[in-house]
C-alpha cells in the first residue's frame, strides 16, 4: 500500500482540474451534494476540495480521506472549521463512526479493489444513509470519437490521458452496477451526467455558454453517452 500512495503523490504533484475540466469537477460536486442526506458526510478521496467545499456548507461534519499528501494539505488549509482531514489511504482508514451520506467521486476507476472499498463504505453507513458514486463513463461520446479517430482501439481501453492519471479502469453501467450490488449496495440511481463530444483541451476552446450548454445538455440523453455516471445507493 506505500507504493499506492507513491503513486498517488506523484499524480497530486501535477494534476488540477482547470478550464473545461473544472468546470465539469465544480458541477459535478454540486450535484453530489444536492443528493445528500443527514448530518455527517465522509468523503472517500477529496483530492483539491471541490466536493468537500460543498458539504462543508450542509452538513455539521464531514471527514474527507485523501491519500495524496499535497490534496490532503490543500484542503486542510481551507480552513473550514467542520472538517477533518485525515491523510491516508481509504483502505487503511479506521473509524467507530458511522455516516449519513459517503461520497466516492472519480475513486473507484483508480482502486486496486473497488468492490473492496465499496464494501467497507456499506460497513460505515448509518442506518437509512446513502452512498453517493461518480465515475467516468467508458460509452462518453468523446470516447466513441477516439474509436472513430483510431486514437483509442475501443471505449474501454485506457488512454494515454487515463494512464497518466492513474485510472485502472472505466465503467459502463453494467459494470459499475456489478460493482455496487456485489459491494452490498442497493441502487436507488444510475444515470449519466454532462456530455463532451471531444477532448478537454478542445472543449476549453469554446465559449464558456457553450461549454455550460454542452454539460446541461448530458441531462436529455441516455444514460450510456454521459461524460460521468452518477449512482445513488443505500445498503441492503
Amino acid at each position: 500500500m506505500t507504493s499506492e500512495r507513491g503513486r498517488l503523490d506523484d499524480v497530486a504533484q501535477w494534476y488540477s482540474p482547470a478550464d473545461f475540466e473544472g468546470l465539469m469537477v465544480a458541477e459535478s460536486a454540486r450535484r453530489l451534494a444536492a443528493r445528500c442526506r443527514g448530518t455527517s458526510a465522509l468523503e472517500v478521496g477529496c483530492g483539491e476540495g471541490y466536493v468537500t467545499r460543498e458539504f462543508s456548507r450542509g452538513f455539521e461534519r464531514v471527514v474527507a480521506v485523501e491519500a495524496a499528501t499535497e490534496y490532503a494539505e490543500a484542503v486542510q488549509n481551507l480552513g473550514l472549521p467542520n472538517v477533518e482531514v485525515v491523510n491516508c489511504l481509504f483502505e487503511d482508514f479506521a473509524t467507530p463512526d458511522r455516516f449519513d451520506t459517503i461520497v466516492i467521486s472519480h475513486v473507484l476507476e483508480h482502486v486496486i479493489d473497488p468492490v473492496g472499498l465499496l464494501r467497507k463504505c456499506s460497513a460505515l453507513l448509518q442506518k437509512d444513509g446513502v452512498v453517493l458514486v461518480a465515475v467516468p463513463n467508458a460509452g462518453s461520446l468523446h470516447r466513441r470519437v477516439g474509436v472513430q479517430l483510431g486514437v483509442l482501439d475501443t471505449v474501454e481501453t485506457l488512454s494515454e490521458a487515463d494512464v497518466r492519471i492513474g485510472h485502472r479502469r472505466v465503467y459502463d453501467e453494467e459494470s459499475l452496477r456489478r460493482d455496487l450490488e456485489s459491494a452490498g449496495l442497493r441502487v436507488i440511481e444510475l444515470r449519466g451526467h454532462f456530455l463532451k463530444p471531444l477532448s478537454n483541451a478542445q472543449m476549453a476552446q469554446l465559449p464558456a455558454e457553450v461549454q455550460t450548454a454542452f454539460l446541461r445538455i448530458g441531462d436529455d440523453l441516455p444514460a450510456e453517452l454521459g461524460t460521468e455516471l452518477f449512482a445513488e445507493c443505500e445498503a441492503w
